[in-house]
């Protein structure tokens, strides 16, 4: 069947592990299993502590599992927790396993699909004692009654292969069928595509790039439905095409590619360095299989190896004919036979020394299979807007259902009135005791030594360091703003962004425009001459009259 999530996380218990790849073994057509495995512990216990969900035509079944052993005394529940913790409760497995399961139906199901879609069909609950054998079972008086029925316990003796878990599953779905007062009905493939697609954003979830502010920090999020479809395409096909602008979550899928590819022998592999050292030190299991281009260049080609699959996260930044050759080398089969996943941005986002090439960018298209990101899910609907309109370039559609502030243009024509402008929004966002000033970060287009952030840190009474790699998950840093070049900061987000210094004497306004304002999760401030952002709308507005 198909594991959704497709890929066990690292923290998985030993039970849970080989039920996982039971499942994952049991032919049944059109069968999905989604797991509550890559959930945090406050999403696993707001869905009922459910294991897994299997979902196919004949019905749907929620599994309980119970690893370690398992002990009854006097109506005293005893086993392990999914942590390993001792657990002592009155209540039986089999009642977690229905609360879990009504829950799901009646709060979830119902609402979504409506009852007519669910009654009729034969669905339930069952529990698998992993670590408990039948005979254990027995003599320890854990089984029998309407408590914990035989027929919807499971033992040791029903994990010695995918056959005898798949002849537990219907002798599950059977019990639940003969409870049944009308005679039952199966779904459709349709309909078991729909049930998976209602449930699927509540277990298929991975964690944020940006853990920053304090009542975001054990936030999962939810992918939208074209970015499950990329997932859903990397798993299947051998090389993909991703494309999409700022903010539509390239690099997070990237991260998350490379976490389901790791049973491939994986390399991620970014279009700058300070990318490559900020996920290395804050985002992936394994450093060792993050490397910029500019690293993997620098490797001598003798100690270069080939990896199984290449996952490229910047590509626009190394689509040309030199950097295609270097990354050929270190894939199996190459570029062109070879497994990889590509993200770029079809938006003006090539640094000076990067050489984009058209040709070259033709041919990954031709032999990969397309996806295209469309829904931002980084900025608000107000930062969205304002990038199109300065530069014309589109990011997407925001995802963000609330309306976060307008981007605020710090009107003084004075640079000491605009610093003072600064400090007032800074002093206003910190009014809010969840946010700090490592919150915050100020980006400049220009080198340190042209940058206004001492002045703006000095007149607001707050400490400064340069951003550096891991910094959100530094709580030293969260004393102090974050400063950096634009270009340093490309791939990054913070919830609250300053661009600064954006003056005649920038080139290629639009490019620092794009790349400056599009960090930026929620507050935004940007402190520019008047006549270079009139500039830049006149341009945009002429460019889309030609078109």
């Amino acid at each position: 069947m198909r594991m959704v999530p497709p890929v066990l996380p690292p923290r998985a218990t030993g039970s849970e592990a080989e039920i996982f790849k039971l499942l994952e073994q049991i032919p049944v057509p059109g069968g999905v299993v989604l797991g509550s495995l890559n959930l945090s512990a406050h999403e696993y216990k707001k869905w009922g502590e459910i294991d897994f969900v299997v979902v196919s035509e004949a019905g749907l079944l929620v599994l309980e599992v119970k690893g370690g052993q398992v002990y009854c005394d006097k109506g005293i529940w005893r086993y392990e927790s999914r942590g390993h913790a001792p657990v002592e409760r009155a209540e039986s497995p089999m009642a977690q396993a229905g609360s879990a399961y009504f829950s799901l139906r009646d709060k979830h199901l119902y609402p979504t699909l409506g009852k007519a879609a669910v009654e009729g069909i034969p669905t339930g609950f069952g529990v698998i004692l992993a670590r408990t054998s039948l005979q254990d079972a027995e003599a320890r008086g854990l089984l029998g009654g309407t408590e914990m029925p035989r027929s919807l316990v499971g033992t040791r003796e029903d994990l010695q292969g995918p056959d005898a878990l798949e002849a537990l599953l219907l002798r599950f779905i059977d019990h639940w069928r003969d409870q049944m007062a009308r005679t039952p009905r199966g779904w459709t493939a349709k309909e078991v595509q729909a049930v998976v697609a209602a449930l699927r954003p509540w277990f298929d979830r991975i964690a944020p790039l940006s853990i920053s502010v304090a009542r975001v920090r054990e936030e999962q999020l939810v992918l939208t439905a074209e970015q499950y479809q990329v997932l859903d395409f990397s798993q299947s096909a051998d090389r993909v095409l991703v494309t999409g602008g700022a903010g539509c979550g390239k690099t997070l899928l990237a991260v998350e590619c490379l976490r389901r590819e790791r049973h491939r022998d994986p390399l991620l592999v970014t279009g700058t360095e300070s990318l490559a050292r900020h996920l290395r030190a804050s985002l992936v299991d394994d450093p060792s299989r993050v490397y910029s281009f500019q690293e993997l260049s620098r490797v001598p080609v003798q100690r270069r190896r080939a990896y199984g699959t290449l996952v490229i996260d910047e590509g626009q930044q190394v689509t040309n004919a030199e950097s295609l050759a270097v990354l050929s080398r270190v894939l199996e089969g190459g570029l062109e036979h070879g497994r990889w996943r590509w993200f770029c941005d079809p938006n003006n986002q090539v640094l000076p020394d990067a050489k984009f090439d058209p040709v070259q960018h033709d041919f990954l298209r031709r032999t990969s299979f397309p996806g295209t990101l469309t829904r931002n899910c980084r900025t608000t609907p107000q930062i969205a807007h304002t990038v199109q309109l300065l530069t014309g370039a589109a990011i997407g559609d925001s995802t963000n259902k609330g309306r976060g502030p307008d981007v605020v243009f710090a009107q003084a024509k004075s640079h000491d009135g605009q610093v003072t402008e600064v400090v007032r929004a800074i002093s206003e966002w910190l009014e809010d005791p969840e946010i700090k000033p490592g919150d915050i970060v100020l980006l400049s287009p220009k080198p340190p030594g042209e940058w206004s952030v001492p002045e703006i840190a000095k007149r607001a009474g707050l400490p400064w360091q340069p951003w550096q790699p891991g910094w959100s998950k530094s709580s030293k840093l969260r004393g102090s703003l974050a400063a950096a070049t634009v270009d340093e900061f490309r791939g990054m987000e913070s919830p609250f962004v300053v661009l600064c210094d954006m003056d005649a004497s920038v080139p290629e306004p639009a490019s620092s425009f794009y790349l400056g304002m599009t960090r930026a999760n929620y507050g935004l401030m940007v402190v520019a001459d008047a006549a270079v952002v009139q500039q830049l709308v006149a341009r945009t507005t002429f460019s889309r009259g030609v078109k």
